[in-house]
């Protein structure tokens, strides 16, 4: 592709003011609360010490059970590993120990990082990882017993990785994409709720042979349309390095739209060199806007950065595929512009919905005191809807002491959102789990504050009464009668309600009049016309007459009322009960209340 100078300009200013622009942002709103509390082990620590010890995790939120659910590779003896699991709560508690997920060990550095989806619907999870070059899965119930055993759900392939998993309440079924290094194709697998295979075997959804996939992969479930989103890591045989590529898929996991659509672009324009690249993206789904954020990292070698320096970069998508606003934009910041020695690596993404916005983390190499070269942390940015930065600025999340000692780092990010407390877990590991020596490698994690959190409290409506206890009818009679008891000809016209609520609510009142039934089939119904309950009397309580309503503040209320504010020629003489329903600006309800009075008829 051949660019004409004055574009090779264009975009070199706007790169320089995005260096500008970096340089002002500034806490917005809520989004600036950032880390929540002190970073906290995940992994048990028990596993032997001799390589890899535990890392490489991945996580999902179960709004079914209110629990992270985090799973990885740990060691189970001095010489094998297996995948592992560990329930975090909202609060980041670690719920119930560790336990072991695959039931065959492998030799260090055979498992590649595992992977968990979650299904909406029954609550439970599906773990993916590969072993001996087929791809494992293994369905568990929300408590993480098994469902299922260990089954392998792709043929063998070589050099098979990242697996990424997507589910679709819809067709109830789980999408399990992976990468074949040696076919250079991205491959998936249809399961049902069950972990049985559905559709056709191993379906090619990406690459071809002029356009080899390489590296992680990443997939997203689009509620709206009803599809999902593919994205990879290709290098095109025409030149160049490699990008981010797209592929739309339908709940049969058939390709729609463009055919491996590109969606990076590093390097100055025009340069086809291998010199500039993205490395592996992920993807999440904006279910507001229903449209996608892709991030990943990548050295563009426009200034101020350096030829091999590398940040975070990221791309709005429509459902369709279609790019929306500035092309690749900048997400990091890692250390200073033009020093190849900081970088930010392998970001991901999580959608807030409630405030609209995504959380991105990376693990970065700052190279700012006290922290030194290769001495990496995790980082993380909050970016609003439109893929604007906002809150601060590449704010630290990890905290592995000491600083100033490269044998202390992070890795390797992982982010999940909840809607109950309405922020993330970032989960990550330290240490050196490749390491064939007696490195220690621990996973830990760090809840990160959300924007906002959706009323969720219902009012409480309490010590509803009413007084007088009678009041008179409002009937008029055609004709008085010359006797009437005191206390009817006593009764007031008007009672008043008071009350008490936990909030500002809107108040509806109603009443039920209190009426006499006959019980059958152990129900009790209201009597027909002119029959006699006989022995099977019972008494049932009809509404009746219309609602009032009241706004309602926090504390102590009044209402004030007659028989006639419920019905235009007043109530019936009888037995009756005020029921009382509050419900907050957010729309949740209390309970009933209710208070009984009595109408009386003057004489």
């Amino acid at each position: 592709m051949t660019v004409s100078s004055p574009l090779v300009a264009v975009r070199v200013f706007l790169a320089l003011c995005a260096v500008v622009l970096l340089s002002l942002v500034v806490k917005v709103g809520a989004a600036d609360a950032d880390a929540i509390g002190p970073q906290f082990p995940i992994s048990s620590g028990n596993h032997p010490s001799e390589g890899l010890q535990a890392g490489f995790q991945d996580e999902v939120f179960n709004e079914k059970t209110g629990q992270y659910l985090v799973v990885y590779v740990a060691a189970t003896t001095a010489e094998t590993d297996d995948i592992y699991g560990q329930f975090v709560d909202v609060n980041g508690n670690l719920v119930g120990g560790e336990f072991r997920i695959s039931t065959t060990s492998a030799d260090h550095g055979e498992y590649n990082p595992a992977s968990v989806g979650y299904d909406s619907e029954t609550g439970r999870y599906l773990v993916a990882w590969d072993r001996d070059e087929t791809v494992q899965a293994r369905v568990l119930n929300p408590d993480g017993s098994p469902v299922t055993g260990e089954t392998p759900i792709a043929a063998k392939q070589d050099d098979i990785e990242t697996e990424a998993i997507a589910y679709s309440p819809v067709s109830h079924e789980y999408l399990v994409a992976w990468k074949a290094f040696s076919d250079g194709r991205v491959y998936v697998q249809r399961l049902n709720q069950d972990g049985g295979q559905v559709g056709p075997d191993d379906q090619v959804v990406g690459g071809s042979p002029t356009l080899r996939v390489d590296d992680a992969l990443d997939v997203a479930y689009n509620a709206t349309s009803l599809e999902y989103m593919v994205v990879f890591n290709a290098e095109p045989e025409a030149g160049g390095g490699e990008e981010v590529f797209g592929q739309r898929l339908d709940l049969g996991a058939n390709q729609i739209g463009k055919d491996d659509f590109p969606i990076s672009e590093m390097g100055p324009p025009g340069d086809e060199s291998t010199t500039f690249e993205a490395a592996p993206p992920s993807i999440v789904w904006n279910s507001n806007l229903n449209q996608y954020l892709v991030a990943w990292h990548g050295n563009d070698g426009v200034p101020p950065f350096a030829t091999n320096e590398r940040e975070v970069f990221g791309q709005l998508l429509a459902a369709d595929g279609t790019q929306i606003g500035p092309d690749d934009f900048r997400i990091s910041d890692v250390g200073v512009d033009g020093d190849a020695k900081s970088n930010a690596f392998r970001p991901r993404m999580a959608y807030d919905p409630f405030g609209n916005q995504y959380l991105v983390v990376w693990h970065g190499d700052e190279i700012i005191s006290p922290l030194i070269d290769n001495e990496f942390e995790i980082y993380g940015q909050y970016l609003a809807a439109d893929g604007a930065q906002i809150g601060n600025n590449d704010f630290r999340i990890s905290d592995i002491q000491p600083d100033g000692n490269k044998e202390f780092s992070a890795n390797r990010p992982q982010v999940a959102y909840n809607t109950v407390t309405c922020d993330y877990l970032v989960s990550y590991f330290s240490g050196e789990p490749n390491s064939t020596d007696d490195a220690d490698s621990a996973v830990f994690g760090r809840r990160v504050a959300g924007s906002v959190c959706p009323d969720r409290a219902a009012p409480v409506l309490s010590a509803l009464k009413v007084t007088p206890k009678k009041i008179a009818s409002g009937i008029k009679l055609k004709r008085r009668k010359a006797t009437a008891s005191a206390a009817a000809k006593a009764a007031p016209k008007r009672a008043k309600a008071r009350y008490t609520l936990s909030e500002s609510a809107n108040v509806v009142f109603t009443v039920e009049r209190k009426v006499p039934g006959k019980k059958v089939g152990g129900k009790c119904r209201k009597l027909k016309k002119g029959e006699k309950p006989g022995a099977r009397r019972c008494a049932l309580w009809v509404k009746t007459g219309k609602k009032l309503e009241q706004g309602a503040v926090a504390g102590a209320n009044v209402k004030s009322f007659s028989a006639k504010s419920f019905r235009k020629k007043g109530l019936k003489p009888g037995a009756y009960r005020l029921l009382a329903v509050a419900t907050d600006a957010a729309g949740n309800v209390s309970g009933l209340a209710l208070a009984r009075f009595n109408v009386v008829q003057p004489r």
